[in-house]
């Protein structure tokens, strides 16, 4: 179970085995993990249940495989609607639900079911970010606990229902023993490569030190530039950012990217291609949503800023539409392409659809300065 706040993801900074395969590791993991679940489920339903069930032993054991799967979402989709609810709660908006082969993703303004096409999601997925920057901490740490405890929750309940309905009482046994093992694999505090249980993220605020003021900080950044606050004003980011070098924070990789923008905004174009490769260099390795949303910027900044033909189809020419990045991001790094190869009617089109859809743009810092970019080229096209 990964839970995403904002957009970001829990990236590593090194790649340590090829991305096959890692992607073998989890499904190999997933399996064994439910596997185990399954056997320990029904061993027990067995057991209480003595001789009552060995009459259907062979009937059982195929509705229970047959069951396992759905029961699995089940059990997962309860643990990431616990972060759901708890951010509901606590003013986190949410903007991305995906668990299994089903997801729902909140694009143009607009709540849309999606099939799930990536493995790495299945094991649960949520998006969400704070509106306002009040009381962070705190609030983040009933967010992040909002899984673990509708795991214990439903632990709890399947117990209950094993009592109350004996005829499915496997089924009830199996889901408790999921939800269970769900609950204690998430609260303990731990780190696996760059991945936070959410045991651990609550501790990393809650005993305070470097990394409480890192994790606080870095929210707070966030918080500010989905609100609105554009890149060149926020407060921070060079100190957040060697923090994050000095304590080894996956979440570096993501502080390059608004480091680039913030570096842009202030017109330092030296330092927001620089910012702008160790961003790329950090997400080579990244889950495609953030990947996908480096490349985008890539391609942006070297047709819009640099007109550089060559790098800019490179990049856009590498880039996969995700569900978090709005389309206007994607018109507007078509019209500077369009642009600099000197088809100004296309160009000229695709920046007035990009205006119009520019409240669309999640972070809205960021659509600040990408408006201000299009109204340039717009005026820039109207001289011509």
């Amino acid at each position: 179970m990964t839970n995403y706040f904002l957009t970001l993801c829990h990236l590593s900074t090194k790649q340590t085995m090829s991305k096959t395969t890692k992607k073998l590791g989890k499904i190999t993991s997933f399996l064994i993990v439910f596997a185990i679940a399954l056997f320990f489920g029904y061993m027990l339903g067995k057991l209480l249940k003595g001789d009552s069930v060995e009459s259907n032993v062979e009937i059982n054991t195929w509705l229970v495989i047959l069951a396992i799967f759905p029961m699995v979402f089940f059990v997962l989709g309860i643990h990431e609607g616990g972060h759901v609810l708890a951010g509901k709660m606590v003013g986190f908006e949410l903007i991305k639900f995906a668990v299994g082969p089903l997801s729902i993703n909140k694009t143009e303004g607009v709540w849309k079911f999606h099939f799930n096409k990536s493995i790495e999601t299945y094991g649960g997925l949520v998006i969400s970010f704070p509106k306002g920057d009040q009381n962070l901490g705190p609030r983040f740490m009933k967010y992040v606990l909002g899984g673990p405890i509708a795991s214990l929750l439903l632990a709890f309940l399947a117990l209950l229902f094993y009592f109350l309905i004996p005829s499915l009482a496997v089924y009830f046994i199996i889901i408790g023993i999921m939800s269970l093992l769900i609950f204690i694999v998430t609260i303990i505090p731990a780190k696996a490569g760059s991945f936070y249980s959410d045991g651990a993220r609550f501790f990393r605020i809650f005993k305070g030190g470097k990394v409480g003021q890192y994790e606080v900080s870095f929210l707070k950044i966030m918080a500010n530039t989905l609100q609105g606050v554009r890149p060149r004003e926020l407060e921070g980011l060079p100190e957040l950012l060697s923090l994050g070098i000095q304590l080894n924070e996956p979440y570096v990789v993501y502080l390059y990217g608004i480091m680039h923008q913030h570096a842009w905004d202030k017109n330092e174009i030296e330092d927001a291609e620089m910012y702008l490769e160790k961003y790329l260099e950090g997400t080579a390795d990244a889950p495609a949503m953030i990947a996908n949303s480096a490349i985008l910027d890539a391609a942006f900044f070297h047709a819009y800023e640099k007109k550089d033909l060559k790098k800019s189809n490179f990049y856009f020419q590498k880039f996969v539409m995700q569900p978090f990045i709005s389309q206007t991001q994607v018109l507007a790094t078509e019209a500077s392409i369009h642009f600099i190869k000197g088809e100004l009617g296309l160009a000229k089109e695709k920046a007035f659809e990009a205006k119009a859809g520019m409240e669309y743009i999640l972070d809205k810092g960021m659509a600040v300065i990408y408006s201000e970019k299009i109204d340039k080229l717009l005026k820039t096209l109207s001289n011509n």
